[in-house]
């Protein structure tokens, strides 16, 4: 924070560095700061998605203040969600806060609309069907609401406030034994949830069993106290490992971590925020191969598909092209290919990459997690055209890529070359280097034979060649 505050003072007009203040102090509880900087990098930069989103979330967060104070706080976040659409950014993550803002702000009925379109970009996300619950409970659609409720337990059991509100609807309709049960499945998910004990001690008073709501109400006031410890279960080392990576891969902590690396000596983040990429190339998509082509030359495409017929085998391949863009790539491999699929971030690229007309399959996502949702051994080549640039930790990949291929597939690919020991994430321009020494290994710790790799120039930028290296690789 030290560091961030001084940024500011170094240059006051300068947006980005107000919002990677406005992030961490978000991250630090400190809403004032974080409102305070959020509004002058908002400022400075109208049409910024991500600091618009992050003034919203700001607001929304506020803590204390009484039911007017909360409502403005509401009205305000509903309005920097509502700017952030209007700068073009439309994910599922947005709405759900829009529909928590109009929740809070009393609009029920936007609430619903906003979180249902959430849901249709995201089904299973536990949170936004809880709030999509709470609004259709409002608006006294109880079937809709306990539908919802029972999506959400079900896909996150562990959400105790998916209970609790599950069991008042059972309570509500005078299914006392229902809600007792349910209360009870909420204090497992909570122990120190001094409602949720006071709650089960009301529906157990009313059904004439003193001495377990007495018990209940004794818990419910240990809870209020502090007295309560929940007591998890000691963990597995598999989950504690799911812990640290939910962690350090959570979006705000990853979205910090790039700020600060872009402005202080910090070591590099695995990889840049999955919306800044899809923001950028969304608007990139119209110009994209007009500017490569046109005014950087850029040759990768000839280059990763030279790489592909000098050592591919005999006969026509499945080609999955990752990161596929606007399909520069497309026609060049469609020769060799029985089928050719592409993926990348970008909606925008992909409505260009499919006017090619070269693809038979193209969707929108991220590259590992097509991967790895794909069937074991569906593909005999995986090309991967300048995308890994925007990766710096290039082992999730290479496992979701070793376990997609078929025994002697290979994954062709091309990164911007660097001298550091592992990868760098460049300060001007936010790809990432990687050195020849870590691709060889992070290949090999994969199980892949590294048929090639040899530096080549990608694209001229300001007068000069970019360094790339060009890498062939073999499942073994």
């Amino acid at each position: 924070m030290p560091v961030l505050r001084r940024a500011t003072e170094l240059a006051p007009n300068d947006a980005a560095a107000w919002h990677n203040l406005g992030q961490a102090a978000l991250a630090a509880n400190q809403h004032a700061e974080a409102l305070t900087a959020f509004e002058r990098a908002v400022n400075l930069a109208p049409g910024r998605a991500e600091t618009l989103v992050a003034w919203g979330v700001a607001h929304l967060s506020m803590p204390g203040g009484d039911a007017a104070r909360k409502k403005a706080n509401a009205e305000a976040a509903v309005f920097a969600f509502r700017q952030a659409q209007l700068a073009g950014l439309e994910t599922a993550e947005l709405l759900h806060h829009l529909g928590v803002a109009q929740y809070a702000a009393g609009d029920l009925r936007g609430a619903a609309e906003s979180l249902r379109s959430s849901l249709e970009r995201k089904p299973d996300d536990a949170g936004a069907l809880f709030h999509l619950a709470m609004a259709q409970g409002a608006m006294d659609d109880l079937a809709g609401a306990r539908k919802a409720l029972l999506k959400c337990v079900e896909i996150d059991p562990t959400l105790a406030r998916g209970w609790h509100a599950l069991a008042m609807l059972d309570y509500q309709a005078g299914n006392l034994e229902i809600a007792a049960s349910l209360f009870r499945r909420a204090i497992k998910a909570d122990p120190i949830s001094a409602a949720s004990h006071r709650a089960l001690g009301r529906v157990l008073e009313e059904l004439k069993r003193p001495t377990e709501a007495m018990l209940a109400f004794g818990q419910a006031v240990q809870a209020t106290r502090g007295q309560l410890r929940a007591r998890p279960a000691t963990p597995t080392l598999d989950q504690a490992l799911d812990a640290a990576e939910k962690k350090l891969t959570d979006p705000r902590t990853l979205e910090l971590h790039h700020a600060l690396s872009g402005t202080a000596d910090v070591f590099a983040p695995a990889r840049v925020p999955e919306h800044l990429v899809t923001n950028l190339f969304d608007k990139y998509a119209p110009t994209f191969d007009h500017q490569l082509r046109g005014n950087l030359a850029y040759r990768i495409p000839e280059l990763v598909v030279e790489a592909v017929a000098a050592t591919r085998p005999q006969g026509l391949l499945d080609v999955l092209d990752l990161g596929c863009g606007t399909g520069l790539c497309g026609p060049l491999l469609r020769p060799m290919a029985a089928t050719l699929a592409g993926v990348d971030l970008s909606a925008g690229m992909i409505e260009k990459a499919r006017e090619r007309g070269v693809y038979d399959i193209l969707e929108t996502g991220e590259l590992v997690a097509m991967l790895r949702q794909t069937p074991p051994e569906s593909f005999d080549l995986l090309t991967a055209a300048d995308v890994l640039i925007y990766i710096g930790d290039l082992s999730p990949a290479m496992e979701a890529a070793y376990r997609a291929l078929r025994p002697g597939g290979m994954l062709v690919f091309s990164v911007e070359a660097g001298e550091a020991e592992r990868f760098h994430l460049q300060r001007k321009t936010l790809r990432y280097t990687h050195s020849a020494a870590y691709l060889r290994h992070v290949a090999t710790i994969h199980g892949f034979a590294v048929e090639s790799l040899e530096k080549v120039v990608a694209r001229m930028e300001n007068a000069q060649g970019v360094e790339s290296y060009l890498v062939v690789l073999r499942k073994t």
